[in-house]
């Protein structure tokens, strides 16, 4: 499947889109890592922390793309064109009420950027062992331009009003993933008990042709890291 035919309102289930291995592998140095505690440099990153965001330091850690070293490729002939993911990864530990992020579409959070991508689609990653325990993506089905968004919170951007008509939820497996475009209104709910506690990995992906000079980037083909000069764009 080519994702350059979907719209910028999709969402696709991966299933079995990572080993599980290496899934664990991730998990476990999450874990590990995190038993320092999250602590914030400035404002931003405490905003950041106050959501269940991961500070810098942590996002940094280069190992996190080796989930995508040893991927099929099947999983990269599904994600075609989008073959270029973004560094650092979006990672979070959602424990509380307030790490639940309210109705959104990605695009609105690219807006915020000083430097914005065209275009680029979600792969959504849930680390624990049981995804359907803890708080989960819920979305709003149908083609949805860019909404309205406003502050909510430490959340960035929030739909004003939520949207209507109907909405799906998916049951994950570890090792599953979910893919979706940068449009698609979704947010995060609790699990089928309740639950909210969730370590997951939120990667970006944009097509080469769609990337920002002097910016890192995982290459999904080459299964390493690139950077696009000034001097490539002429």
């Amino acid at each position: 499947m080519d994702l350059s035919n979907q719209s910028r309102c999709f969402v696709q289930h991966f299933k079995n889109a990572f080993r599980r291995p290496t899934i664990e592998r991730m998990r476990e140095r999450f874990v590990a890592r995190e038993a320092g505690q999250w602590s914030a440099k400035d404002e931003r990153e405490r905003q950041r922390i106050a959501i269940g965001a991961a500070p810098d330091d942590f996002r940094l850690d280069e190992s996190w793309y080796d989930l995508w070293r040893d991927v099929d490729s099947s999983i990269v002939d599904r994600l075609h064109p989008y073959k270029w993911l973004l560094y650092p990864v979006h990672i979070r530990h959602l424990r509380a009420d307030e790490h639940l992020v309210p109705w959104h579409q990605d695009a609105a959070y690219v807006a915020l950027m000083p430097r914005r991508h065209e275009r680029l689609i979600t792969c959504f990653v849930p680390l624990e062992p049981d995804p359907t325990a803890g708080s989960t993506l819920e979305f709003a089905c149908g083609e949805t331009p860019l909404l309205a968004h406003e502050r909510a919170g430490d959340h960035g951007a929030a739909i004003a009003e939520p949207p209507r008509g109907d909405l799906v939820r998916f049951d994950l497996a570890f090792g599953d993933a979910l893919v979706f475009g940068d449009l698609t209104p979704h947010r995060t709910v609790a699990g089928r008990d309740g639950g909210i506690e969730r370590r997951s990995f939120e990667f970006r992906l944009v097509q080469p042709e769609h990337a920002l000079t002097d910016k890192d980037y995982f290459d999904l083909e080459t299964r390493s890291f690139v950077r696009l000069s000034s001097q490539d764009r002429t």
